[in-house]
């Protein structure tokens, strides 16, 4: 059985790249991965490396490790979600005809990429809509006996808010699924030839 999951922590952690795998090394968060894992890590590591990089103080508490935000967004926009490579192997005469699983797999990755960059492009956009919709807020307000600007700015800010989360909704997830129905369409192409 623990021989069995090493095998599979080794097949999960080889399809990371390597500057993914040497952040989860030098940060030693043991609350989050196991002894076993680091250990096939380290396998790993120096089947790529030449050396191991220089491993941080182990960390067994909770709230020892508080990861800042920007660190956390960071990571998460840097981090595939899981495919870096095309992992059946290849048998001469048996590979698909008409594409290059290697060359889906990138399309999947960029696909993936794209999306998670759909977010600050949205909230971006979103902003730079705030004075146009402040002055059509305003314009409803105009035969108003009262000062009514910190209404106007707070039904202008709620009206961007919901554009901006409608404009990434519509535009993340369809990148994401588009990506999922690729690679299920190659895993499917794969296993119609066994």
């Amino acid at each position: 059985m623990a021989n069995n999951l090493r095998t599979q922590i080794y097949k999960n952690f080889n399809s990371y790249d390597t500057e993914s795998l040497i952040e989860i090394w030098e940060v030693n968060n043991r609350t989050e991965w196991s002894d076993t894992t680091f250990e096939v890590l380290a396998e790993i590591l120096q089947e790529r490396l030449d050396s191991l990089p220089p491993q941080g103080e182990a960390i067994y508490d909770k709230n020892e490790f508080q990861e800042s935000f920007f660190t956390k967004v960071k990571r998460w926009f840097s981090t595939d979600d899981d495919m870096v490579s095309y992992s059946h192997p290849l048998q001469e005469g048996n590979g698909p005809a008409f594409y290059d699983p290697q060359e889906v797999v990138n399309i999947y990755r960029w696909m993936n990429k794209i999306a998670k960059a759909m977010i600050p492009i949205s909230i971006v956009l979103g902003l730079s809509y705030i004075p146009q919709t402040a002055t059509i807020v305003r314009s409803y307000f105009i035969n108003s006996y009262q000062d009514m600007t910190i209404i106007v700015w707070f039904i202008t800010l709620i009206i961007i808010a919901i554009g901006t989360v409608l404009q990434v909704v519509f535009t993340y997830y369809p990148l994401k699924a588009l990506a999922y129905i690729l690679k299920i369409l190659m895993e499917v192409e794969h296993n119609s030839r066994k």
